[in-house]
């Protein structure tokens, strides 16, 4: 399925970038097949974002550290970094098999 470029980098990044119904939309869809319910809301967002990140690679750090004052400055960052990646991107839900192997990535990485 394909979700705007807003909602891909709101989920890599842990930010609203956009819209917070179409984000818990592509949330909802990426975990449609499987949801670890042990993991908690932290967990959850760094599994969402590494999943996407895993997808997409060259996304690692759009829109994670730039500041800005009002939605406007999002919406222009937004449409530039879609004159780069594309409208939309295409995600299919998670399975166990994935969801296992970033879960084990990422609580390796908490050690």
């Amino acid at each position: 399925m394909e979700f705007d470029l807003g909602v891909i980098l709101s989920l890599s990044t842990g930010r609203c970038l956009t819209n917070p119904t179409a984000i818990r939309e592509a949330s909802d869809y990426i975990y449609s097949e499987y949801y670890n319910s042990f993991l908690g809301v932290e967990q959850t967002e760094q599994l969402t974002s590494q999943y996407i990140l895993n997808l997409y690679p060259q996304l690692q750090g759009i829109g994670e550290f730039e500041e800005f004052k009002t939605w406007e400055d999002v919406n222009q960052f937004i449409d530039a970094q879609k004159l780069i990646y594309g409208n939309k991107l295409i995600i299919k839900p998670m399975t166990e098999e994935i969801s296992f192997e970033l879960t084990s990535q990422i609580c390796g990485k908490a050690k």
